[in-house]
């Protein structure tokens, strides 16, 4: 058995899903393909709103491979568990996933590096940061910020950490649902501002990088691959994390828009457009650590030119494209 069905055996037990359904079964399922389901694990997935997001993005995600399985089963059973906790109000699958995919789907299908530590050197990191996992969690962040409530001892040396981490992958899961929402509750749901916080976001707010088409690399190549040598100018020529996160980009057309079309959250595809369309620019206050909001359009409205990475899956495209014309028509709110 491979570890890949491990964890599909796993999540379909936590979920009540049949060990036989076929969107446990084959872990080669065409991308788009919808599988019959049994009667009871439709039931199951309809009285549990993760296990139903879980059924249909791991239907969509034949692309990713069995490290991909592994990685959405791990997701959807953290939140699965944080959610009858109480936590995460604002925290689904789709975020995980969407994040999971755009920072470490290099490693879905490495399983000596999927939970294992990552250098500045394989990631291009800008400031030299190691990182841990297919969510990219820093070091610095699991060891003295996400991780204590865990288990994880601010006084272990990185090796410790790393191990921990390696071998605790729904901790990794549980820890980037906290950030995930920390950030939604200090500057909003799905907000340019908190998705950008996930990356960075006093560089960002400080037009330290960011700066470039939308849609370049968000990080830069490095002379002679050394972060050292990036001047500021080749740091602020770069692309814009929280929108790629949102529309895709020329190397993952998978954004958070597509999940959200995949799993049918029209309600919440409106919520997030009209979220980019009505934000205020927030500046950076050095005085507080954080950014504020100024009285000045955020200018972040998601147009139809946008949506051209999703463009590769008509049928979402559609329901997006359509969700978008909708709402043209609307006035921002006043204050």
């Amino acid at each position: 058995m491979n570890a890949g069905r491990i964890y599909i055996l796993a999540f379909a037990l936590l979920t009540g899903c049949a060990a036989t359904c076929p969107v446990c079964e084959s872990a080669e399922a065409p991308v788009g393909q919808t599988p019959v389901e049994p009667a009871a694990a439709r039931v199951a997935a309809t009285l549990d709103p993760v296990a139903a997001d879980f059924h249909k993005m791991r239907a969509a995600s034949g692309a990713f491979g069995d490290g991909g399985v592994i990685v959405l089963t791990v997701g959807a059973e953290a939140l699965t568990d944080g959610k009858k906790a109480g936590k995460w109000p604002d925290v689904e699958l789709t975020d995980l996933w969407a994040h999971a995919i755009k920072e470490g789907s290099v490693l879905f299908n490495a399983p000596e590096r999927r939970w294992g530590k990552t250098g500045p050197e394989e990631t291009a990191d800008i400031i030299g940061q190691t990182t841990i996992g297919p969510w990219q969690m820093t070091i610095q962040n699991v060891k003295h910020k996400y991780g204590p409530k865990y288990g994880v001892d601010p006084a272990w040396d990185d090796e410790a950490v790393y191990t921990f981490c390696r071998d605790n992958p729904k901790v990794q899961a549980s820890m980037i649902s906290d950030l995930i929402q920390e950030n939604y509750d200090l500057l909003g749901k799905r907000s340019p501002y908190a998705i950008q916080c996930y990356f960075w976001l006093e560089a960002y707010a400080k037009r330290e990088i960011g700066q470039g088409p939308w849609d370049k690399r968000v990080l830069p190549t490095a002379p002679d691959g050394d972060w050292k040598k990036l001047t500021p100018e080749m740091k602020a020529d770069t692309g814009f994390y929280a929108k790629q996160l949102v529309c895709g980009s020329p190397t993952n057309h998978y954004g958070l828009l597509y999940w959200l079309a995949v799993t049918e959250k029209d309600a919440e595809i409106a919520d997030l457009l009209r979220t980019w369309k009505n934000q205020y620019h927030r500046a950076w206050d050095a005085k507080s650590g954080t950014t504020i909001r100024t009285a000045q359009p955020g200018n972040f409205a998601i147009g139809e030119e946008d949506l051209k990475y999703l463009a590769a899956f008509p049928a979402e495209h559609a329901r997006v494209l359509g969700i978008l014309k909708q709402l043209a028509g609307e006035r921002a709110p006043k204050g």
